[in-house]
Formats: C-alpha cells, sequence, structure tokens
C-alpha cells in the first residue's frame, strides 16, 4: 500500500444507521407533522436530470391530491 491507502490501513468502519433509517424516521416525523408522506426511490439509479423531472412531476401530481405532501 501506498499514499492514501496507508492512511486507513489500520482503520475500523462500522454502519450505524443506513439511508433506509434515514427516510424511515423521516417519513415518521412528517406523518407526525399531518403530512401525506410518498418515499419514492424508484429513480436512484437514473440521471440526475430525468431523476429530478420525474419526482417534481410525481410530486406536483400527488400535491394535487394532498396538499401537505412530503
Amino acid at each position: 500500500m501506498s499514499g492514501e491507502e496507508d492512511a486507513f490501513s489500520k482503520s475500523v468502519f462500522e454502519l450505524l444507521l443506513s439511508s433506509h433509517d434515514l427516510a424511515e424516521n423521516a417519513r415518521a416525523l412528517a406523518q407526525k407533522a399531518g403530512y401525506d408522506v410518498v418515499v419514492d426511490n424508484s429513480c436512484d439509479d437514473w440521471d440526475y436530470a430525468d431523476a429530478a423531472r420525474y419526482l417534481l412531476g410525481r410530486f406536483h401530481t400527488l400535491r394535487a391530491v394532498h396538499p401537505r405532501c412530503a
């Protein structure tokens, strides 16, 4: 090993919380605050511009039915 790899040769990595934990806790807090919540990860692997268009379109559609939508 050399360079940057040496700096991490004896490091330990432990995952405390996942992105799923984050999304579920955010969903629960938003619901508690009175929001209708949809968690949509279907476009996670898409190009960012396509994902943004999709998610914004979905948000506007949902918000027409659920004014307090997150």
